[in-house]
This record gives structure tokens, C-alpha cells and sequence, in this order.
């Protein structure tokens, strides 16, 4: 996928969309256990990177619980951002949580940019 349109469609099949955004990188770590001795459920660990107006990012982080950013290993996220400009951050994130810890929302309101990682039980 070479468009920003693309990699937001394909995007948008796995993650709740809480606002619109104008560009997207992405990797999808999936693992299927349905073979093997005992078939089991599979795994996904999908980490995102989105650009969006500054004001939809507190949007991403609503009934999630903040936690100290500087506790968080965000090389994850960082690895994602393309060496472009507008995906420069500069400002410090502000990291969440949500209550069974599957996902992570990380937030850099200044430059609209989230980092969402989602991952399998």
C-alpha cells in the first residue's frame, strides 16, 4: 500500500476509528494457532501510527487510564514514524491504557499524532 487512502482503508477493517484521519503506517504482527496438536485461538499484535487535527486526539484516549510515560518502552511507535516532517514529535506524550491492558494509546496532542497499539488476550 503506497497511498495514505489505502493504509487507512485497510486500517479501518481492524481499529474503531474515534475521528477522522489523514494518514496512517502500520504493522501487523498475526500469528495463527489453528493447526498444530491442539488448535488454539490466534494472535494479533497490530501497532499503528495516525495523523489527525490536534483537536480529535484526546478523542483516542477516552475511557482508557492514564499512565506514567516514562515507565513505557514507545520504540514500538517511534519504529512506525516515517522520516517525513509533519511526522515529526517533539512534544512529550501522554500514555494510556485500557483497563484489561490490551491496548495502548499514546498521545501527541501538539502535532496529532496517536500511536495505538491493540493486541490479542
Amino acid at each position: 500500500m503506497s497511498s495514505d487512502a489505502e493504509k487507512i482503508a485497510f486500517l479501518r477493517r481492524y481499529l474503531t476509528m474515534k475521528s477522522e484521519i489523514e494518514a496512517a503506517e502500520f504493522t501487523v504482527d498475526y500469528e495463527d494457532n489453528s493447526g498444530g496438536w491442539v488448535p488454539g485461538r490466534s494472535d494479533w499484535d497490530i501497532m499503528a501510527v495516525m495523523k489527525m487535527r490536534p483537536r480529535d486526539t484526546g478523542l483516542w484516549s477516552q475511557n482508557f487510564y492514564k499512565i506514567s510515560a516514562d515507565e513505557q518502552d514507545l520504540s514500538w511507535g517511534m519504529s512506525l514514524l516515517p522520516r517525513e516532517d509533519r511526522w515529526r514529535v517533539e512534544s512529550r506524550p501522554q500514555v494510556f491504557v485500557a483497563g484489561d491492558r490490551t491496548a495502548t494509546v499514546v498521545v501527541f496532542e501538539p502535532e496529532g499524532i496517536i500511536f495505538e497499539r491493540v493486541k490479542s488476550r
